[in-house]
């Protein structure tokens, strides 16, 4: 997330890493940035080795400066204006941001509603370890996000992510959404052509 001074840096790191793994026979890793808000920082993050970007809201300059660059773009939507609006920019897959303030999994039924297969979203702001099999239920939901997955124990500077037991949770919510997600997992929609 390009929130933080170190913020390029841990990128240029975690792309490099992926990289290496690979060519280790390991999986293929994508690295993307987060909180991506400026024309600069899109140029910056694909420099870093971003492979796809995510903003907190639907800026038309910032998805096209992605899109030149040949990057992939997930702005943040929170309304159907928005949803349009990134749809006419060619978007089919949307943060949407500020997911539990602006209702959570409820509020995203109702929402798409009138985009269902023609969009899928990426909920995140405010989600939970708690909450996310509710969103994972849905099948316009493609992934969740959360600064939950980072939770500490301790503190100070014996504070460190509880990794192991937080992706065990984390498992067992997916597990749990992919029984009781009504059609299991969707293709993309296709590419909208930019109007």
């Amino acid at each position: 997330m390009l929130r933080t001074p170190q913020a390029l840096e841990v990128l240029r790191c975690a792309s490099d890493a992926a990289a290496q793994i690979l060519a280790e026979g390991g999986p293929f890793v994508t690295v993307g940035a987060g909180t991506v808000l400026s024309e600069n920082q899109v140029a910056s993050a694909v420099q870093a080795g971003a492979q796809f970007l995510l903003a907190p809201s639907f800026c038309p300059a910032v998805v096209k400066a992605a899109r030149a660059m040949g990057v992939p773009m997930v702005p943040g939507i929170a309304t159907p204006a928005e949803i349009e609006n990134a749809m006419q920019m060619g978007c089919r897959i949307l943060k949407l941001f500020p997911a539990a303030t602006i209702g959570g999994p409820a509020a995203l039924g109702v929402i798409m509603a009138p985009y269902v297969d023609r969009v899928a979203f990426l909920p995140t702001g405010g989600v939970s370890l708690e909450s996310m099999g509710g969103y994972l239920a849905r099948p316009e939901v493609l992934a969740v996000g959360g600064s939950w997955l980072l939770k500490t124990s301790g503190s100070g500077v014996d504070a460190r992510p509880d990794l192991e037991a937080t992706e065990q949770a984390a498992l067992a919510a997916v597990a749990e959404a992919a029984r009781v997600r009504p059609s299991g997992p969707r293709p993309l929609p296709p590419p909208i052509a930019p109007g």
